[in-house]
């Protein structure tokens, strides 16, 4: 062997700098692959769907014709759509729903 018994016979510094390079290739993969999955997170976050991203409308007061203030109704793809989604997840109870229903609409 013309090169085996070198190195097994070399004083053990060929041991010592593959065990060193070794260390450092494990340490740059595990780097790369913390890179990359963070990149993959940033992407899926930059690319979500808008409406995950919407806030609940809170209706604001309008004057009425005899200078009474009223509530506006919130649109269905506002605040009324989250919370009906909520209600329907099991975020909320029934008695809850009713009176945040009764507060988006108004009535």
């Amino acid at each position: 062997m013309p090169f085996g018994n070198n190195l097994i016979h070399s004083g053990g510094h060929m041991g010592a700098i593959w065990i060193l390079l070794t260390v450092l290739l494990v340490i740059l993969w595990a780097a790369v692959m913390t890179w990359l999955v963070l990149a993959i997170i940033g992407l899926v976050r930059s690319h979500r769907n808008p409406k995950d991203e919407q806030t609940e409308l809170v209706p604001t007061p309008t004057t009425g014709p005899a200078g009474s203030s009223a509530t506006a109704p919130v649109p269905e793809t506002g605040g009324l759509k989250i919370l009906e989604e909520r209600y329907a997840k099991g975020e909320i109870g029934h008695d809850e729903y009713l009176e945040r229903k009764k507060d988006l609409t108004g009535s």
